[in-house]
């Protein structure tokens, strides 16, 4: 297992794991894709949101979106993670 942080070269892979997360709970959060067939996005990698990918076997499974606080405290927003086969 392997984990990285997203940056613009793998800002992509990032994407298209989100939007298979929020696809896969579309049922739930009641989220319709837009015209292009994408969903929107609850939590988007900037300035204080950091994102995370996981890969096993050098296969993406996984990511996380992480909220930077003041005094060095971290939230958990967003995260997925499936076993590769």
């Amino acid at each position: 297992m392997k984990i990285v942080k997203v940056n613009d070269e793998n800002l992509n892979v990032y994407l298209n794991l989100v939007q298979s997360y929020e696809g896969e709970f579309s049922s739930i959060t009641k989220k319709k894709p837009n015209e292009k067939g994408l969903f929107a996005l609850d939590v988007e990698i900037g300035e204080n949101v950091k994102g995370f990918l996981v890969y096993v076997d050098l296969l993406p499974a996984g990511f996380a979106a992480v909220a930077v606080k003041p005094e060095n405290h971290y939230e958990i927003c967003e995260f997925l993670y499936r076993t590769v086969l």
